[in-house]
């Protein structure tokens, strides 16, 4: 049985179990099973992974679940940035930091040399198990080109361990735009055709900020759903 908290939240796998009761067969409630949850959040090859229960993303919030594969330690004091990875591009509008620290450790985070308030902290995972701590800072913008990425676990008297710096890439505006198609020719028959891809590019050489592009044929057609413009 699935239980959902009112208000939202993450689903709680309930066991029953049927005993007699007067020549009756009642249900019996058994003990909860722990908590197991899904975990959308990109990882890297030396993190967990958790068993689906629930298909949709975890709600902003705390949550203890385990590990059901092997978890590297991490000594109090050190902190690991779980994604992005250095030098990344990030894509999305908006970026998300994954990091891990030792129990009873927090974080913090700077982008820029301007401080990530706590409020940015969208979800905090408990591995008792693994004596872990995963925090995940949500809605972080980054500007064109280069951008340095400072972490750093926070211990409970305020005192600070080990701080990691990574350099990550923000998309820019369109410099250039690429046009390739997957023939080179196509007969004039009229039912011939050939997919057309357009890459937008900043002055990094990266996938520039969503827009959109015109696109007008000299000869030949476009289908119907692709007439007006398209987004890249």
């Amino acid at each position: 049985m699935l239980r959902t908290p009112l208000g939202g939240g993450s689903m709680l796998r309930q066991n029953f179990g049927l005993v007699r009761k007067d020549g009756e067969k009642v249900a019996k409630e058994s003990a909860p099973e722990p908590l197991v949850v899904s975990q959308a959040a990109p990882l890297d090859s030396a993190s967990q992974k958790f068993v689906e229960v629930a298909e949709t993303p975890l709600a902003p919030g705390t949550y203890e679940m385990e590990s059901t594969e092997k978890v590297e330690p991490v000594s109090p004091g050190e902190i690991k940035v779980l994604s992005p990875v250095a030098d990344e591009v990030v894509l999305d509008p908006a970026m998300q930091v994954e990091v891990r620290v030792a129990a009873g450790w927090k974080t913090s985070l700077e982008l820029n040399g301007s401080p990530i308030p706590d409020n940015r902290v969208g979800k905090t995972v408990v591995d008792r198990k693994h004596s872990v701590v995963t925090y995940t800072y949500v809605g972080l913008n980054l500007a064109p080109g280069l951008n340095k990425v400072i972490a750093t676990a926070v211990g409970d008297d305020g005192r600070r361990g080990q701080q990691v710096a990574l350099m990550l890439m923000g998309r820019g505006s369109v410099r250039s735009i690429r046009i390739a198609a997957d023939r080179n020719e196509i007969s004039a028959s009229g039912h011939d055709e050939t997919l057309v891809r357009i890459f937008a590019e900043d002055q990094w050489g990266n996938p520039a900020i969503d827009g959109q592009v015109a696109i007008e044929t000299a000869g030949g057609q476009l289908p119907w759903s692709m007439k007006g413009c398209a987004v890249w």
